[in-house]
């Protein structure tokens, strides 16, 4: 008896192929799909490395501007040959104050880290809340505050106040202040010597108007598209 081996040798053939050319085909897919669910797995890992990058810029950023407050007003009382009982506790007043403004930092900070991590959503309106704020006080105490780190860098900080009465608001002091010591510390570092930076309050209709003028050396503009970017 004999039979014919054409579709044994057929079926070898066709196994062969596909062994050869779908096993890298399989190798290929499973590649991308390792790769694919390797990157679903790591993305928490580097959410939360980025959280910590943010988190350690934020506190960078924020803190910088007090404690470069605070020893403007040290060193400047120290080349005082004398210090009288008055100019003592002014100087004390002063860092009572911008003390307890970084203390009010450090906390917002960390309540930032963990609305970052979306531990405490529900206490998000902690940080937006409203009271009546005399921007009039607000900008003569960030005058009075940052003095000392102009006059370390020989930059004239003077304020105008275009209105007729004190101006008030509804908003969130801390916030408020934060904003504008930034802007004009910013202002102060980045003025040459004998430049000149100017705090204005002013008033449009029922709109209130902080301006910060200085002479520096402004924002490139490239730069300025990133101007409301998170500590940019």
């Amino acid at each position: 008896m004999g039979r014919s081996i054409k579709d044994f040798d057929d079926y070898l053939t066709a196994v062969r192929w596909i062994i050869l050319l779908g096993l890298p085909i399989a190798l290929f897919l499973v590649g991308i799909c390792s790769w694919w669910l390797a990157g679903l797995a790591i993305k928490p890992i580097y959410q939360s490395y980025r959280q910590i990058q943010q988190f350690t810029a934020d506190a960078a950023h924020e803190l910088r501007t007090p404690l470069a407050a605070i020893r403007a007003t040290i060193e400047s009382t120290l080349r005082l040959n004398q210090l009288n009982e008055s100019e003592s506790r002014e100087t004390l007043r002063v860092v009572g104050r911008q003390n307890y403004r970084l203390s009010q930092l450090v906390d917002a900070l960390l309540l930032l880290c963990r609305m970052d991590r979306q531990e405490l959503l529900s206490q998000q309106n902690a940080i937006a809340k409203n009271e009546c704020v005399s921007l009039n006080d607000l900008l003569s105490d960030i005058a009075e505050e940052l003095a000392p780190l102009a006059m370390a860098a020989d930059v004239n900080l003077t304020t105008e106040m275009r209105v007729s009465q004190p101006l008030e608001i509804m908003g969130n002091e801390e916030q408020l202040y934060r904003l504008v010591s930034n802007l004009v510390t910013n202002g102060i570092q980045y003025t040459p010597a004998d430049g000149k930076v100017i705090l204005i309050l002013d008033s449009y209709q029922h709109y209130a108007l902080i301006q910060i003028q200085d002479t520096g050396i402004g924002i490139a503009p490239e730069d300025q598209k990133q101007i409301f970017d998170r500590f940019l």
